[in-house]
C-alpha cells in the first residue's frame, strides 16, 4: 500500500502495481505531463496514461486535443522505466439519449417514434439505450512492461514514475482511430 495524493494535503493508501521494464514513457512539454503508452495487440487498443505535473490537471484538460494523441503515436520510443501505478477499477454507465440528442438523433426518443419494428410489433413507444464501460487494472490483469530480468540497482539510468496523484486515461481503437474511453482518475479506491 502506498500513498496516493488527492490534493489539498489529503492522501489515501492504495495498492500499487510495480513494474520495471521497457515501456513507451515520454514527456509532453506543452501538456506539462508524463505519458505512459502501451498497446494491447490482441485487441488492437492503445492506452495512454497521462500524468500532469502537480497542479496542472485543469490546464491539461483544457488544452488536450486529439492531435496530441496522433503526435504521441508518431514519437513512440521505448525506454527502461520503473513504474508504480495504482490498482483501479472504473465503471461508468451512460444514458445514450443525451449523447444521441447532441448528435441530432432525437426522433428515436420522442413520442412520435415508431419502434414497433425494432420491438417485434409491441406497443412500446419509448425505450432507453444505456452503455456501460468497465476498466480494471490490477496485478493479475496488468500488461504493463514487466520483465523480471531488469532490476533497478542504480547502475542504469531508469526513469522512475509514480502515478500517485490524479491522472487521465485515454483508450483508442487502433483499427479505426476511434476514441473508446477517456477518464480522470481522482482516487483509485473503490
Amino acid at each position: 500500500m502506498k500513498d496516493y495524493h488527492l490534493g489539498h494535503g489529503m492522501t489515501v493508501k492504495v495498492p500499487m502495481i510495480h513494474a520495471v521494464g521497457m515501456n513507451y514513457l515520454f514527456r509532453v512539454e506543452d501538456l506539462s505531463s508524463m505519458v505512459l503508452t502501451f498497446t494491447l495487440l490482441d485487441v488492437n487498443f492503445t492506452t495512454y496514461f497521462i500524468l500532469p505535473d502537480t497542479g496542472k490537471m485543469q490546464k491539461v484538460e483544457k488544452s488536450l486535443t486529439y492531435p496530441h494523441f496522433r503526435r504521441m503515436r508518431r514519437h513512440l520510443t521505448q525506454s527502461l522505466s520503473d513504474l508504480e501505478i495504482p490498482e483501479l477499477s472504473l465503471s461508468v454507465t451512460h444514458d445514450l439519449e443525451s449523447v444521441m440528442t447532441l448528435l441530432g438523433i432525437t426522433y428515436v426518443f420522442n413520442n412520435g417514434a415508431n419502434s414497433s419494428v425494432a420491438m417485434n410489433d409491441t406497443l412500446h413507444k419509448s425505450f432507453k439505450v444505456v452503455s456501460k464501460a468497465v476498466l480494471t487494472i490490477d496485478e493479475k490483469g496488468s500488461r504493463l512492461g514487466t520483465n523480471k530480468c531488469f532490476k533497478n540497482d542504480g547502475s542504469v539510468d531508469v526513469a522512475h514514475v509514480q502515478f500517485n496523484r490524479p491522472f487521465l486515461i485515454f483508450i483508442q481503437d487502433q483499427t479505426n482511430d476511434a476514441p473508446l474511453f477517456l477518464g480522470r482518475v481522482v482516487t483509485p479506491k473503490n
